[in-house]
């Protein structure tokens, strides 16, 4: 290969970043800035042979992202030029650490034959790679989701405006089209969506919306020209290759195709990135799905955080055979549904599939065989589909065809929507049969295409095989002819083939022999025999190769011909791994099918925690319990109890089986029957955003005004504390009025946890409160949970035996019990100053008298008459202190 004036020091240094002006004009640095200048906000992947190298700022910025040395071209220059590379085969890894760090990657690569250029090389940039338009050949995990989301402000009268969203799964080429009225809406879809990107137009002030309401997303904003929201719908026109838009449906929808516009804009033009496998965009409808609020979302713990996942509903859900179906059951959890017949045909198989144990446990077999056809179609689209590429999706094509065989014998409910529409492709899968090389092991040498597929191919093979058989030959007959039985055939890239003989054998070197290199201890010669041959295997091997990646590519072409079908299989293969993982958990821990109906009741009975009932670190037996909200009955419940009672556990619970019910699975309890919920709220825990100057009490009205505003009669609503930042009569006015409003005005399912027990009184003047409680047992000072719910009402919080629990030193927890039995004997006015001093050795408190003749005991002197005694005397004492 023949490179390119580079030099390069192997040696680490710290040069500054201005480029040299001799540097600049080289020949190669010239073209180095020619094609920068075309994307000078990307880290720029340079290839020069081997490697791909960056330059100037570009080196400075990455080395220390990619862990590599920063060394510098023309060293003892004034202005040395900062430079650091990668191998271009490895380099896929290295482009994942920068999109990781939120940069953005321009792929400039040798567009000739370096051997066949004079001068410098021609290169372009074939590939820009953002955050927002990774794949997984850039290190996209298999069930993760990027979003590009395009953000189009329209104003209406009254100083009100309406949102439009365009959001992109690049990975997938799904495109999803949606509309908010309300700021806080479109921040809570921002949030929910959680965009790498977001693009807004350049001659609009749409922009403002992120920086006021969510600043730290401003570095991920970028400007898309004017033009393209002029054009918008000639753009989109040109990209379907359509007259008319009107089957997209988004005519009602403002600025919905502007939105789309942005998003074909920002991918095909400005990162050049390709745009065949992308779908045709669709509403969100927003009517067919239950809403949750990032709020929600996160307090209820539905997806994993991190790296930390066994705490999650997804955790618990997921036994998903396909990175397709997991990330689909992401999507039905977090868009839960609100129609029943949808509803009820999941049940319908859910409760087919537990029946079918056996084709259940098929059907897993043969997903587990299926690969992630959504990123094959994906990669097939940018023209970087592998061999293992195809070879998956024939492996997938032919489990879809197994699979197909299976549904058809099942009822036609959910199913048969799968089943019509599962499309194998038996003419693709023919094709592909019969060209892969599917005994490859997908090194650098093994062959794409199958022997026997294009008689042509099958001749260069025979001819290059031929050769080798020649080389082998010849290196036999050399030997006999020489004398040298040392005598061997090599080859390298740099000097071809050659005849090396030891120094040993010198002697025996025929006159014939043309000297090429020379060792240490051997000679390497040639003949004009063997350069004749090297010239017809390079010939026969440049021929093999180049027709064979000709085929290849063909081949790939005719695959992409069946996109639209492939993503139709895709889709009905995610769904079916979705399901089959719901049944196979519902089957294995016993969940129930829900029962809808009409109204607003909903029937709780003995329901369980999905999440901790399964936790490795439960000690105890999870205790059920048994909610139950009436449309002319009792609609919301005060719920009291210590802290650690199970208060937030079985909020927490109702609100994850009404989510599970409404996803279409089946739940943990004996029994559910409920009516469908547009919305469920939750407002547990204490956190604050002071990036934003939001305390936590602050943060706990703005939650708490959210839901006020939002929340309808169909929702279900969790609060956990209200009132609790600011002073106690401050929380007290303002959890009563809030519960007032909720009781009087929404009339929403809602359970309401308090520590204001002034508040349980709300439940005699209303016919539609009801006060619960968690029981515990009280013991010598001492309390049990029994985390049991049941109606009434506690009077005490219990904080300072709680305290104790946690670890809390004994003189601090017996000085908090002598406070508190200062405040109770005193009056609400009376100060904190009149209350006993605190000493420097807290006073012990003084044992009763039932702990003193529990000291006196000695059970190992002790008969068993002695120790019945004991226990009347006992009973005796324990009576004496209740009078």
């Amino acid at each position: 290969m023949q490179f390119e004036n580079v030099s390069s020091d192997s040696q680490s240094s710290t040069p500054k970043t201005s480029p040299a002006s001799q540097a600049s004009q080289t020949p190669l640095m010239k073209q180095y800035w020619e094609i920068k200048s075309t994307c000078p906000d990307a880290i720029l992947f340079f290839r020069l042979g081997d490697f791909y190298e960056m330059f100037f700022d570009d080196a400075v910025k990455a080395a220390p992202i990619l862990g590599i040395a920063l060394t510098s071209r023309d060293k003892n220059a004034q202005n040395p030029v900062p430079l650091c590379g990668v191998p271009f085969h490895s380099s896929q890894s290295y482009v994942a650490k920068l999109l990781d760090a939120g940069l953005k990657v321009a792929i400039c690569e040798q567009v000739e034959d370096a051997s066949q250029s004079k001068g410098i090389v021609k290169r372009e940039i074939i590939k820009v790679i953002t955050p927002g338009l990774r794949t997984d050949e850039e290190g996209l995990a298999p069930m993760a989701q990027n979003f590009v989301l395009s953000l189009c402000v329209r104003t209406l009268p009254n100083e009100l405006h309406e949102y439009t969203l365009g959001c992109l799964d690049y990975a997938s080429g799904s495109i999803e089209v949606m509309t908010r009225n309300h700021i806080e809406d479109l921040m809570d879809e921002i949030d929910r969506i959680n965009p790498v990107e977001i693009l807004v137009f350049d001659h609009t002030d749409d922009a403002q919306w992120i920086e006021r309401y969510a600043p730290e997303r401003m570095s991920n904003v970028h400007q898309i020209p004017q033009w393209v929201f002029s054009q918008a719908k000639e753009e989109i026109k040109k990209h379907l290759n359509v007259m008319d838009l009107g089957m997209l449906g988004l005519d009602h929808i403002p600025h919905a195709l502007e939105s789309c516009a942005a998003l074909y804009h920002y991918v095909g033009v400005e990162n050049q990135a390709s745009l065949a496998h992308l779908q045709l965009p669709k509403q969100h409808r927003d009517q067919r799905y239950m809403v949750l609020d990032h709020h929600t979302i996160e307090h209820l713990e539905l997806l994993d955080r991190g790296a930390k996942s066994e705490n999650s509903l997804f955790s618990i859900l997921n036994q998903t055979k396909t990175s397709m179906g997991a990330r689909r059951l992401k999507q039905w959890m977090v868009r839960p549904l609100c129609e029943r017949e949808p509803i009820e045909q999941r049940y319908d198989a859910i409760e087919i599939l537990i029946q079918e144990r056996e084709l259940r446990k098929e059907l897993r077999v043969h997903l587990a065989h299926v690969f992630d056809v959504e990123r094959i179609l994906s990669r097939l689209s940018s023209k970087n589909a592998s061999l293992r590429d195809l070879i998956s999706l024939l492996e997938s094509l032919q489990r879809a065809s197994q699979i197909k065989q299976q549904l058809a014998h099942l009822p036609k409910t959910f199913f048969a929507g799968i089943e019509d529409l599962l499309d194998p492709l038996p003419a693709l899968q023919d094709l592909l049969q019969q060209s892969l090389n599917l005994e490859s092991d997908f090194s650098k040498h093994s062959y794409l295409i199958k022997d026997g597929y294009h008689a042509e191919l099958d001749r260069w093979r025979n001819i290059a095989k031929g050769n080798r058989n020649w080389i082998l030959e010849l290196e036999q007959k050399q030997r006999k002819e020489t004398g040298i039985s040392s005598l061997k055939v090599g080859y390298n890239k740099v000097f071809g083939y050659y005849l090396e003989v030891t120094n040993t054998h010198r002697d025996k070197i025929p006159a014939h022999y043309i000297r090429k290199q020379t060792l240490a201890n051997a000679e390497r010669f040639v003949t004009p025999e063997l350069k004749e041959k090297e010239l017809e295997i390079e010939n026969s091997k440049q021929e093999m190769e180049k027709l064979e990646m000709q085929l290849f590519q063909e081949l790939r072409q005719n695959v992409s011909m069946e996109k639209d079908k492939l993503q139709t299989l895709a889709d009905h293969l995610a769904q079916l791994d979705a399901m089959v993982s719901l049944a196979q958990v519902c089957a294995d821990y016993a969940y129930v099918r829900p029962v809808i109906q009409d109204g607003d009741d909903l029937i709780l009975d003995q329901g369980r925690h999905p999440v901790v009932e399964r936790s490795l670190a439960l000690t105890e037996p999870f205790v059920p319990n048994s909610v139950h909200f009436t449309s002319h009955g009792k609609r919301m419940i005060l719920l009291t109890g210590p802290n650690m009672a199970g208060k937030s556990t079985v909020m927490r619970q109702v609100g994850l089986i009404v989510i599970m019910a409404q996803m279409g699975c089946f739940v943990p309890a004996e029994q559910l029957k409920f009516s469908l919920v547009d919305r469920v709220f939750t407002r547990i825990g204490a956190s604050d955003d002071l990036a934003k100057g939001r305390s936590t009490f602050m943060m706990e009205m703005s939650e708490a005004a959210y839901i006020l505003h939002h929340a309808t009669p169909k929702s279900l609503i969790l609060l956990d504390e209200l009132g609790r930042g600011t002073s106690t009569y401050d929380g007290l006015s303002i959890a009563w009025a809030i519960m007032e409003h909720l009781d009087q005005k929404i009339c929403a399912k809602t359970i309401f946890a308090t520590h204001y027990h002034e508040l349980t009184s709300l439940a005699q003047q209303s016919d539609t409160i009801e006060n619960m409680r968690m029981t515990i047992q009280e013991w010598e000072g001492k309390i049990v949970f029994l985390r049991k719910l049941e109606m009434g009402s506690i009077q005490k919080s219990y904080g300072i035996e709680v305290a104790r629990l946690a670890g809390m030193e004994t003189s601090i927890t017996q000085r908090a019990q002598q406070i508190l039995k200062g405040l109770e004997k005193t009056s609400s006015t009376t100060s904190l100053g009149d209350l006993p001093p605190l000493s420097a050795e807290p006073e012990m408190l003084q044992p009763t008298p039932m702990e003193m003749w529990v000291d006196q005991l000695d059970p190992d002197q002790m008969s068993p008459k002695q120790a019945l005694d004991r226990l009347y005397e006992l009973k005796k004492i324990r009576n004496s202190s209740k009078n």
